[in-house]
């Protein structure tokens, strides 16, 4: 699995394909490596991680946003199709590389 975490510009806008893509087995293993890169969250238990990054989201958004599910692994599942769902995350293809490489954004 490949999700690209979509750069989002101060006007709250996105742009499909650019972001850092994030891969892994399962939705918790691509949540964990999101947590990885994040030196603020890092040291979080992976449920509070996701549960940062959507309030967060959803501050930026104007909603309120959780995961559902009765274990962790559910719970990462609803997070990744949450951010889907949002416009602030895609599944990419193995192969397909974002935009930017994860390191410029590309959205105003």
């Amino acid at each position: 699995m490949r999700v690209l975490l979509r750069h989002t510009g101060p006007n709250g806008k996105t742009s499909p394909g650019c972001g850092e893509a994030f891969t892994g087995e399962t939705a918790l293993d691509v949540v964990f490596a999101m947590k990885a890169v994040s030196p603020f969250t890092a040291e979080r238990y992976v449920d509070e991680h996701m549960e940062t990054v959507l309030r967060d989201a959803g501050d930026l958004l104007g909603i309120e946003l959780h995961t559902q599910g009765s274990t962790t692994y559910d719970r990462a599942e609803s997070f990744i199709s949450t951010l889907i769902e949002h416009g602030l995350a895609e599944l990419q293809s193995e192969d397909e590389k974002p935009k930017t490489g994860g390191k410029k954004r590309c959205v105003d």
